[in-house]
């Protein structure tokens, strides 16, 4: 396989969502420099690798472009969205969590609960995988409000100097040595993708993403940034500069 690639000059997808093993920073889309050295070493161009932090973004950016499309595909599956909101408490148990808080490692990050806030919607993401229309291919999203629990080090935590009403509560301050148990309150985004058998009408597979990143928290009140654009605290209008 290796061969393969430095003889016919294969472009390369890495997809993971380990990102301080394969990024150069947590928010960046350049390879770590581990990473360039060993491929120097092979010999491989690193103009012929690219990042992902997930399946499901490589797949709607490569591969679904090439395959059938439909738009009224939803309109015959009108009872998808109600399937995944009777099926949400087994689907939570699946879901991939893909987070993000400047400069803070939240680590074995689980989701304790999800509030739907908007319906879910398609944005036309429908497509047929085969050539015989039997399976589809459907991607929803909506946004969620979501309950999380994971541990930080402690020294990350005491460091934050959050407010009481702030959306990292914490749960045991004295977890172990090292860590404390934190409950997170973010938004968030639910990316939810789905194959469709047409002949058996009924979902045969399915995969979750739960999309947040936090840049920074106001010095005032402690909201959350989720934008690093954020001249004004959204909740309590203070200036962040």
């Amino acid at each position: 396989m290796l061969n393969n690639l430095l003889v016919n000059n294969y472009k390369v997808y890495f997809i993971t969502n380990d990102k301080k093993a394969f990024y150069h920073e947590p928010n960046s889309t350049q390879l770590h420099s581990d990473l360039k050295e060993e491929l120097k070493r092979l010999k491989i161009s690193t103009d012929l690798c690219e990042l992902y932090d997930s399946l499901d973004i490589f797949m709607k950016d490569k591969i679904f472009p090439h395959l059938l499309r439909d738009e009224n595909l939803l309109l015959e599956w009108l009872d998808i969205k109600k399937w995944i909101l009777e099926n949400l408490e087994s689907i939570v148990s699946n879901i991939e969590i893909v987070d993000y808080i400047e400069g803070i490692d939240i680590e074995e990050p689980e989701i304790v609960d999800l509030e739907i806030r908007k319906p879910f919607i398609n944005e036309d993401e429908s497509y047929f995988l085969d050539d015989n229309r039997e399976i589809a291919f459907i991607s929803l999203t909506s946004d969620v409000l979501a309950t999380i629990d994971a541990f930080m080090f402690k020294s990350d935590y005491f460091c934050l100097d959050l407010r009481e009403n702030s959306i990292i509560e914490l749960m045991d301050d004295d977890w172990n040595k090292h860590y404390v148990w934190i409950r997170i309150y973010p938004e968030a985004e639910l990316d939810i993708s789905l194959t469709l058998s047409i002949v058996n009408k009924k979902v045969d597979s399915y995969e979750g993403i739960l999309r947040y990143t936090i840049y920074n928290f106001c010095k005032y009140c402690s909201a959350p940034l989720y934008s690093d654009a954020e001249e004004f605290c959204p909740k309590c209008g203070k200036s962040l500069f």
